[in-house]
């Protein structure tokens, strides 16, 4: 077997690994957000929930300064953003 493969096959089953893991967190992660009442549940559902709204949050952002008002103060824009979110 070359290098080459084997540095490619070292690659694949690292991914592999990484991805039952995340396969593994995310199901109990789901199970104890759905089944379990705890403290700080809400922070975790929001973590959990960020990588869904973020996207949207920049993609607005950005279209607001591409396409707003020119005299719109940004800092503020932000920051009020930011504090909302």
């Amino acid at each position: 077997m070359s290098r080459r493969f084997l540095g490619s096959f070292a690659i694949q089953i690292t991914v592999a690994m990484v991805a039952l893991a995340c396969l593994v967190l995310g199901t109990l992660t789901a199970f104890g957000l759905t089944r379990l009442r705890f403290r700080g549940r809400g922070v975790i559902a929001g973590l959990v929930g960020a990588p869904l709204i973020l996207p949207w949050l920049v993609i607005g952002l950005s279209a607001l300064m591409a396409y707003g008002r020119p005299n719109i103060d940004r800092r503020c824009m932000c920051g009020h953003s930011s504090v909302t979110s």
